[in-house]
């Protein structure tokens, strides 16, 4: 290969040109067809005279009128330094050599720029990908210092460190800078301030959706139950309220002499309400089980057909409302307004209401006036009472 090169000008250390010389003229002799190559040694921590050595020989050379072009062959910090500075000054394009591969990287995409293609130099780098906890903190602040001295006013570089470090070792950061004529030293420790590189995560917001979540879940094939007696107009009523932690969730409520007839002793106040689902009819049917004073448990079957049908339809209502959350005292009012027909619905829905007062926190608002002395009236142990004057709708 010949890149017609007539000569070629290397600046390094010292012990770098002593390391690569005798390879870097091998490989420009056979391979580039240069005739001469020049070697410069150049001091650590004198960005000065390095630029001054640099820019002497491309003055030279620009004055002779020969195509100029910078190749960068190791990653000595200053002399890289250097280059960036003076490939701006005089537009000058780049290539590289890796001599112990014995290749030329070209860089120079005709135009005399700097292709992307550098991003292959920067992978050469000891830190290349490395994050700030990677670095080595006292070098960086070294490097910094050996920069400083070359600026006319002042850098400043922010030490990055993680959150464990210790007090050490951040009074260790502050006087090496003070060492090295640092004007400038900022140490952030992670999470010592708020805001501070913080990672900015969008968040996701969900889709809006018109359906409503389940409040509760699925029923248990077994609830607990309270059985609630009352009188209603003289009628004897009866209502199996199924509990889900401790929570009304259902609600069978009818007359408790129905023709059907529902034998159940008057001791029996609590027990279980059982669904069952019959797979040849695909009907649910509901049971009550209770245990007797003899510790025997009875189960009577088929409770959805001890009372009237059109009570059970409206019970039905009442027991989604209950399943959804909403609070008792909101669900008896519910009830109370509902405008029906007949004499014996009506019965019915009082005694909803009386059933469920039962689980009515003390103190909750009735949304009703005292008829005596026109404060609110509240719950208290299922009854509407008034604070204020002691009239209650219970009586007494």
């Amino acid at each position: 290969m010949n890149y017609e090169i007539d000569k070629v000008v290397y600046f390094g250390y010292h012990e770098t040109i002593e390391r690569l010389k005798s390879a870097t003229e091998n490989f420009l002799g056979i391979y580039c067809g240069v005739q001469k190559a020049v070697f410069h040694a150049l001091p650590k921590d004198d960005l000065a005279s390095a630029l001054r050595t640099m820019r002497h020989e491309i003055e030279y050379e620009k004055g002779r009128k020969n195509r100029i072009f910078f190749d960068v062959t190791g990653g000595e910090d200053l002399i890289l330094v250097a280059f960036g500075m003076l490939a701006k000054e005089f537009s000058l394009p780049l290539h590289s050599f890796d001599v112990p591969q014995n290749r030329l990287i070209v860089h120079d995409d005709g135009s005399g720029t700097v292709k992307s293609s550098i991003d292959e130099l920067v992978a050469r780098s000891p830190y290349y990908k490395a994050t700030a906890n990677d670095v080595d903190w006292l070098e960086k602040v070294r490097m910094q210092g050996r920069i400083q001295k070359w600026v006319d006013h002042s850098i400043s570089v922010t030490i990055n460190l993680p959150n464990d470090v210790s007090e050490e070792l951040v009074n260790d950061l502050y006087i090496e800078a003070w060492k090295c004529g640092c004007k400038g030293c900022t140490v952030y420790r992670d999470g010592s301030r708020s805001g501070v590189l913080v990672e900015a995560k969008k968040e996701e917001k969900p889709a809006p959706c018109n359906c409503y979540p389940e409040i509760t879940p699925k029923r248990p094939k077994e609830l607990e139950c309270d059985v609630v007696r009352f009188q209603n107009n003289k009628e004897k009523w009866i209502a199996f309220v199924g509990l889900l932690n401790g929570r009304p969730y259902e609600i069978f409520t009818g007359l408790l002499d129905d023709e059907d007839g529902l034998m159940l002793p008057k001791s029996v106040t609590t027990g279980k309400i059982i669904r069952n689902y019959h797979e040849e009819t695909g009907v649910k049917t509901y049971d009550f089980q209770f245990t007797n004073k003899y510790g025997y448990k009875i189960t009577i079957e088929g409770l959805s057909h001890k009372f009237n049908p059109e009570f059970w339809n409206y019970a039905k209502l009442i027991s989604g409302v209950l399943r959804y959350g909403m609070p008792i005292d909101q669900i008896v009012r519910l009830v109370g307004s509902l405008q029906l027909n007949n004499e014996s619905i009506n019965n019915w829905k009082m005694g909803v209401e009386r059933a469920l007062k039962k689980y009515i926190p003390d103190g909750a608002d009735t949304g009703q006036k005292c008829p005596q002395c026109g404060q609110p009236l509240t719950f208290t142990e299922g009854c509407m009472k008034c604070n204020s004057c002691g009239y209650s709708k219970c009586g007494g």
